[in-house]
């Protein structure tokens, strides 16, 4: 086996030569980035909506919107978790090459 990062964990031999720099400089974010501003386009495309009706709002029409917030928030917040578990795992991973 390779050398030992933790006292819990021993990579296999050739395990950091298999992480090029060009691998590590490819992760890409953009398709979460582009599904967040499909969402938000979403709803504000709702919120024009409800604008253009005016007070003559239907309760349909504001659950949709509900909706469409909701699903913006989570999307957010799922890629919210993504980006910082892969700083964290890239943080972890250098740290422990110091070592």
């Amino acid at each position: 086996m390779g050398s030992t990062l933790g006292a819990w964990w021993t990579p296999p031999s050739g395990f950091v030569k298999s992480l090029s720099s060009q691998q590590i400089n490819n992760v890409q974010f953009g398709n979460l980035i582009a599904m967040l501003n499909v969402k938000s386009q979403q709803v504000i495309a709702q919120l024009s909506q409800l604008q253009a009706q005016g007070s003559a709002m239907s309760i349909g029409a504001m659950f949709a919107l509900q909706m469409a917030m909701n699903q913006l928030n989570q999307f957010s917040d799922t890629s919210t978790g993504v980006v910082g578990a892969a700083n964290n795992a890239i943080s972890t991973i250098n740290r422990n090459l110091k070592q």
